[in-house]
């Protein structure tokens, strides 16, 4: 494909000079740099001041992945410091040990009246609490623990049991 591959990001490539090379990221910024050399300079306002965000999100396995997508969709398109062009889009990026990890890709103008990050922020606490709302559990990181032993194990759990004044149950690994 045409363009210019740089740290896994395709771009156009335009000629500044006889003796350098401008490019165009998917990101939003302009790196530039002298042709055969591999220096560079990031500039994040050289060509505009529009940039792509992402936000991940964990969410439990059993939640239902297009209602969740919706949900992200919606509150970062109703923020009013999304840009509508390009649009935002989410994808289910990936099965993580503990999660399903979304993904929603955004883009920002640059503003000197306020951070970025604050609306970057603002948006994964409306995001939360859309996920709250629709009863949807954002994943924390869970382990599954095997025992292997040759007698069975005794296991005591300790509850209401205690709060009421009662001897807490006992039990073993093989329900006896």
């Amino acid at each position: 494909a045409p363009g210019v591959y740089m740290e896994e990001v395709s771009s156009g490539s335009r000629p500044i000079e006889a003796v350098g090379t401008s490019v165009a990221a998917f990101v939003g910024f302009t790196e530039k740099g002298p042709v055969g050399t591999a220096q560079r300079v990031t500039n994040w306002t050289h060509s505009d001041k529009h940039v792509r965000y992402e936000i991940s999100v964990g969410i439990a396995y059993h939640s239902p992945t297009q209602k969740v997508s919706d949900l992200i969709l919606k509150v970062v398109k109703d923020d009013p410091h999304t840009m509508k062009n390009p649009a935002p889009i989410v994808f289910l990026e990936e099965f993580g040990d503990s999660a399903l990890v979304f993904r929603v890709y955004l883009w920002l103008v640059l503003d000197t009246e306020q951070s970025n990050s604050v609306v970057l922020s603002d948006i994964r606490h409306r995001i939360k609490e859309a996920l709250d709302e629709a009863g949807i559990v954002m994943a924390f990181p869970q382990r599954d623990v095997h025992l292997e032993a040759a007698s069975p194990i005794t296991v005591k759990v300790v509850g209401d049991e205690m709060d009421r004044g009662e001897e807490p149950r006992t039990g073993s690994s093989h329900g006896r």
